[in-house]
C-alpha cells in the first residue's frame, strides 16, 4: 500500500547502538565531516487536494516518488553529485537553513530555508518550482533535515565517492539530529533561487480558542475520523468517542463507500437518477490495497493515512495502479452537507452532523 508520513521508526535497543556509534565518532580529532540531507514532503497537501476534489493526482504519473518528494542534500565540498542515504537519492544543492536553533527565551524557531539551483539539481529544482506553480502553496508540506556523518552514507554509491571516505561504514539509522519543520510562507522566489520561513509543529502563534466555526450547512468533522464515526475500524483516540462507546448512529456492519464529492452514488438504486457502476454491478470488499493486485469494476479498496481510512471503488479494470488516480479509482468522500450525511446514517438514530443546522445569520441593525 502507499506508506503516509513514514517517521522510520526503529526500537530502543537500535536507537541506543545508534547512540554509542555516533558518540564515538564525536570526540575524535579527525572524525568524518557532517552532512545534513533535506526532504521536502507534499505528501499531505497532495493528499489533502484530492481529497477537495482538485484534479491532483489525475494521472498516473503524479503519482510517482519524485513529484511528492525531494531531496537535496549541501555538501557541495564532498561532492557536487547525488548521494545514496537510507536508499533515497539526495541531489546537490546550496541550500542553507537559517535560525533552526532552539532558545530559552520561550519563543519558538522560525527557521529560513533557502535553495539555490545549479546545474547538477536543475532538474529537481525545476520539478519542485512545477509543483509550487500547480499547489499555488507549500503550507502545510514538511521539511524534514536529516544530519549524519559522511561515513554512514550508502555502499551503493559510487566507488570514486567511497573511496574519499575513511573507514566507510554504512548505517542509514545512525542519524545525528533530526529536524521536522513545516512550510509557513514563501519570502522570496527567483529563476534560481527560493526562500521559505519554517514553523515548528509546536508553534501556537496566533492560534485561537475555540477554534471550532460555527457553520450552518457543513459539517466539519473529519470524513471516517473524529466526529464522523463512519467506519467498522472505531477507536478511541482517533474518532473522538467517550468510555461509553461510540454513539448508536454511528455503528455500521459495513461502512462501505456510498458516493463521491458531488453526491453521485456508487451503487445503482431506484432511487439514484445515476451512478458510477452499471445496474447489475455490486459493491465488493477487497479490503487494503495490496501492490501488483488486479481490481474488477465495483471491486473497493482503503488505504490507511494518519490512522484514517480512505476508500476508494474500481472505476475500470486495470492492475498495480496505486490509489489515489481518478482514472482508475472513485473516492469515496462526503460533501458535507445534510444530504451527504443521510447518504450514510440511519436517520431514526439521528445524524452525526457537525454543522450547525439551527443557527442564522443574524440581521444587522
Amino acid at each position: 500500500m502507499p506508506i503516509y508520513n513514514d517517521n522510520r521508526a526503529i526500537t530502543v535497543e537500535q536507537a541506543k547502538t545508534n547512540s554509542k556509534i555516533i558518540n564515538a565518532e564525536l570526540p575524535k580529532t579527525n572524525p568524518a565531516g557532517i552532512i545534513d540531507f533535506f526532504e521536502i514532503d507534499l505528501e499531505d497537501i497532495l493528499f489533502d487536494n484530492l481529497l477537495l476534489a482538485t484534479k491532483i493526482f489525475n494521472t498516473p504519473a503524479s503519482s510517482a516518488d519524485s513529484e511528492r518528494v525531494f531531496r537535496f542534500h549541501n555538501c557541495l565540498n564532498f561532492t557536487t553529485k547525488t548521494i545514496l542515504f537510507q536508499g533515497k537519492a539526495y541531489h546537490a544543492a546550496p541550500i542553507i537553513i537559517q535560525d533552526i536553533e532552539y532558545t530559552t527565551k520561550g519563543s519558538m524557531p522560525r527557521p529560513k530555508l533557502s535553495i539555490t539551483a545549479n546545474a547538477r539539481a536543475s532538474q529537481a529544482m525545476a520539478l519542485l518550482k512545477a509543483k509550487i506553480l500547480e499547489l499555488g502553496d507549500l503550507t502545510k508540506g514538511k521539511l524534514i533535515r536529516r544530519r549524519t556523518f559522511t561515513k554512514f552514507i550508502d555502499k551503493e554509491n559510487s566507488k570514486e565517492l567511497l573511496s574519499q571516505i575513511l573507514n566507510h561504514e554504512e548505517n542509514p539509522k545512525a542519524i545525528l539530529r533530526l529536524d521536522i519543520f513545516y512550510f509557513f510562507r514563501k519570502t522570496a522566489e527567483t529563476e534560481t533561487y527560493l526562500e521559505f520561513e519554517l514553523a515548528s509543529t509546536l508553534d501556537i502563534d496566533n492560534t485561537g480558542l475555540p477554534n471550532r466555526i460555527v457553520l450552518q450547512d457543513k459539517c466539519v468533522w473529519q470524513y471516517r475520523g473524529e466526529g464522523c464515526c463512519y467506519d467498522t475500524n472505531l477507536k478511541k483516540n482517533i474518532h473522538g468517542f467517550t468510555s461509553s462507546g461510540p454513539p448508536s448512529a454511528a455503528i455500521h456492519p459495513d461502512a462501505k463507500p456510498v458516493a463521491d464529492a458531488n453526491n453521485m452514488r456508487f451503487e445503482k438504486i431506484p432511487e439514484a437518477t445515476e451512478s458510477y457502476l452499471p445496474d447489475k454491478i455490486k459493491l465488493s470488499n477487497k479490503g487494503l490495497w495490496t501492490k501488483n493486485s488486479k481490481y474488477l469494476v465495483g471491486q473497493y479498496i482503503f488505504i490507511v493515512k494518519d490512522d484514517i481510512r480512505y476508500y476508494f471503488v474500481c472505476k475500470a479494470e486495470h492492475t498495480n495502479v496505486a490509489p489515489p488516480n481518478s482514472s482508475y479509482w472513485g473516492a469515496d468522500q462526503c460533501d458535507k452537507s445534510i444530504r451527504g450525511c443521510k447518504l450514510r446514517f440511519n436517520q431514526k438514530k439521528g445524524l452525526p452532523f457537525g454543522g450547525f443546522a439551527a443557527v442564522r445569520k443574524a440581521a444587522s441593525v
